[in-house]
């Protein structure tokens, strides 16, 4: 078994090709388009995390090209999954995840967060929703199909898309206070980095076993 994740896909949304520039003539070339790339690589017995937002339109079209999908089908459910969308027949619907793989931890939402459970422990986040217009922020970035040639990314490109990136990116000099600074001027003893990013000696431990009391 093979764990997926993906997001965005927008079937049969006439509107994304244009907000998006994909480059099908049609949402029907493009849902036949999606639906090969999503079942060349997951397999009948594979998961996958769909992080929202999964298609347009009535209950017949919808649920016929869910029904064409390969594998184990988890929703995180976006700002576009209506009812026709939640009661298809995922795993189950959740507004957000912690996957537990191995001894990492992976933090499943439609929208990106600034700050995550376990970012300090070496979560990775995943996110969609931005459609590829924000970038990875420390290790978290958007999982959704504009950044991934239309195809949904295995654990294992995760991985390799982590290794890839800066705990801690140049940017959060200017986003954040300094140590010992709050934004509304009382002072504090520790700075973002203490608190959320870490410097890896504390990752994939469980943080009930460290915690002061």
């Amino acid at each position: 078994m093979t764990v997926f994740f993906t997001s965005d896909t927008h079937f049969s949304h006439i509107a994304i090709l244009k907000y998006c520039n994909r480059p099908f003539a049609s949402v029907e070339e493009m849902n036949e388009k999606l639906i090969a790339n999503w079942n060349s690589v997951v397999k009948s017995g594979d998961v996958v995390y769909h992080m929202g937002d999964f298609a347009w339109g009535n209950a017949e079209k919808v649920a016929a090209v869910f029904n064409r999908l390969n594998g184990h089908k988890y929703l995180v459910e976006g700002n576009h999954d209506d009812r026709t969308v939640k009661r298809l027949s995922w795993e189950w619907v959740k507004e957000s995840y912690e996957l537990r793989y191995g001894d990492k931890s992976y933090i499943l939402s439609h929208y990106p967060h600034r700050s995550w459970n376990k970012s300090f422990h070496g979560a990775r986040h995943l996110f969609g929703h931005c459609h590829g217009t924000l970038k990875p922020w420390g290790w978290s970035f958007d999982a959704g199909v504009d950044c991934w040639d239309y195809t949904p990314i295995s654990i294992e490109q995760v991985e390799e898309t982590v290794a890839k990136l800066p705990r801690m990116n140049p940017e959060y000099d200017i986003s954040f206070m300094r140590k010992g600074q709050m934004w509304n001027g009382r002072t504090f003893d520790y700075s973002y980095r203490d608190f959320f990013v870490g410097d890896g000696s504390a990752d994939n431990v469980d943080p009930e076993s460290i915690r002061e009391e």
